[in-house]
């Protein structure tokens, strides 16, 4: 995902400039400036980094410089996902301290989810007994804690990963899934592709930010390790007559490297707070690009949709699971999950001179036997017609309808190969 929210606009020079050349001219000036001294190696180039005025003289070493810090560049870049990575603790987190640091993680967000919902339950009972509270601080406090579950962790605690960095990064890759039902990896690629060129310029620019900041934390901590092993290679700290100021230094890098990764999270907040946005802006263009004509009525409906997309884009070889239309159908089925295929037939017929019987068979289908957990019937009524009220019922069992226009009866549970006959009935309209 990274790799194409970098790319999103078209534009390269950009990311690689700020996010990768920067950083790295900054680390090899302090790698002149303050590494090689401590070696008995490249002095002549240390000297020409620390005196300007030698660089007319030292023109190939200037080119030779100007090639390594672009070659550097680009490696960096290049590397921007395996370093992302490695902060967010994938790579180590089966190990003992990514265990134990995951499980600080949730237990810092399970502490903010119980305390949220312990000012929820005392901002009620103040409204229930009309105690004279003010309300003010415990809402506050309430949206603080909501910010931080839901900003700064993924939607499941299973999720949760070793660093404040990369569960604020899972937190916006887990968002479009958990709150419409829509893969983020699977549908970015599409959706990048419908994003105003505008959006996506300021997609690259909060990106283009955390890079540079990841990056100067990166090689701040590399420029550490470097100056720890020069450090202890030529100026022993147990040494006499010694120049230990390396040490200093070191705590300096240190620290910056820190400080860094302090600025990278609170940019990858921004960051996804843009791609949060996306999702919620052009996930309907993305439909229609897709070739839909309906947009989803419901919340529920449209996680159903985008589980279905999802099921084809992952599988499209598999031609035994439900179809998802691209015009709204009269007469639908809303299955749960999504990838059970659950078949219909409808039949009308006249019940009564005025009075219309409209008969659905529904039928399990699923080739691979799975069950659906949930159906759901929508029927658009025609025109001049009318549901007539508690003639619905399934296998002879009253049931209430959920919604009349459109009218919406769930059917409950449907095991694998099972069937149900729902009936219900609508005023026909009178003929002259």
């Amino acid at each position: 995902m990274n790799d194409f929210l970098s790319k999103i606009s078209g534009q390269i020079a950009g990311p690689i400039i700020l996010g990768a050349f920067f950083p790295v001219v900054l680390f090899v000036t302090a790698l002149m400036l303050v590494v090689l001294p401590i070696t008995p190696y490249l002095q002549p180039l240390t000297t020409v980094v620390a005196q300007l005025r030698l660089w007319e003289d030292k023109a190939s070493s200037a080119i030779i410089l100007t090639a390594v810090v672009l070659v550097l560049s680009v490696v960096l870049y290049m590397l921007n996902v395996p370093v992302i990575r490695l902060y967010e603790g994938y790579p180590w987190k089966e190990s003992w301290i990514g265990n134990r640091l995951a499980s600080a993680e949730r237990k810092r967000l399970n502490d903010a989810q119980q305390l949220r919902s312990l000012i929820k339950s005392l901002r009620k009972e103040i409204r229930l007994h009309h105690l004279p509270v003010p309300d003010g601080d415990l809402i506050e406090a309430q949206r603080v804690l909501a910010r931080m579950a839901n900003d700064q962790y993924p939607s499941g605690a299973d999720l949760v990963l070793p660093t404040r960095l990369g569960n604020v990064i899972r937190s916006f890759e887990t968002y479009p899934l958990h709150q419409y039902g829509l893969p983020a990896i699977a549908v970015w690629p599409r959706l990048q592709a419908v994003i105003p060129t505008t959006y996506a310029q300021a997609l690259d620019g909060a990106q283009t930010s955390f890079n540079f900041m990841l990056n100067c934390s990166f090689l701040s901590a590399v420029l550490a390790v470097l100056l720890t092993i020069c450090g202890l290679r030529w100026r022993h700290p147990w040494q006499a007559d010694v120049d230990h100021s390396w040490m200093a230094w070191l705590v300096v890098v240190i620290v910056l490297s820190r400080l860094f990764y302090n600025a990278a999270i609170g940019q990858a907040a921004e960051w996804g707070t843009q791609v949060r946005t996306a999702f919620d802006l052009y996930r309907g263009l993305l439909l229609a690009q897709l070739g839909y004509e309906f947009k989803p009525e419901t919340p529920a409906e449209e996680r159903r949709i985008w589980e279905a997309i999802n099921y084809k884009l992952a599988f499209p070889d598999d031609r035994s699971a439900p179809e998802l239309p691209y015009k709204r159908q009269p007469t639908s089925l809303l299955v749960e999950p999504s990838s059970t295929l659950v078949q219909f037939s409808r039949t009308v017929t006249l019940a009564a001179p005025d009075t219309l019987r409209v008969e659905v068979t529904v039928v399990n289908a699923d080739p691979d036997a799975y069950d659906a957990t949930e159906v759901i019937l929508r029927d658009d009524v025609p025109s001049g017609q009318t549901y007539i009220a508690a003639s619905a019922t399934v296998d002879g069992t009253a049931r209430q309808p959920t919604d009349l226009n459109p009218l919406r009866i769930s059917l409950g549970k449907l095991g694998a190969g099972q069937q149900c006959v729902l009936s219900y009935k609508l005023t026909a309209p009178k003929t002259i």
